[in-house]
């Protein structure tokens, strides 16, 4: 599982609008139930809500509030498909200080 930040190549604390792209490498198309379960830096554990893209990735956009700590924020998909529904493998994202 890839992560693609695609609207700048560094992540910087409170930007808004950065599309998270997971590329899952599989066919995701009929998914339902589509989490992705974040931890920031600080330990505070948040939902975010993604959608599919094409037929193989997820894609979140950030708003306010999403990225305010510096440091690694971990992400791990979770999605039902099928009559499978669990967890997929966790991957994560750097978001630095502004002007670092």
């Amino acid at each position: 599982m890839a992560i693609q930040v695609t609207e700048a190549t560094k992540i910087y604390v409170d930007d808004i609008g950065t599309v998270i792209d997971i590329e899952m490498h599989r066919d995701i198309s009929a998914a339902t139930e589509l989490v992705l379960h974040v931890r920031k830096p600080n330990g505070e554990e948040k939902k975010w809500i993604p959608w599919i893209e094409g037929t193989t990735k997820l894609r979140y956009f950030t708003v306010e509030g999403d990225l305010n700590v510096a440091g690694i924020y971990y992400i791990q998909p979770e999605i039902r498909l099928g009559s499978w529904w669990g967890f997929c493998k966790t991957t994560s994202v750097t978001v630095s200080e502004k002007y670092a």
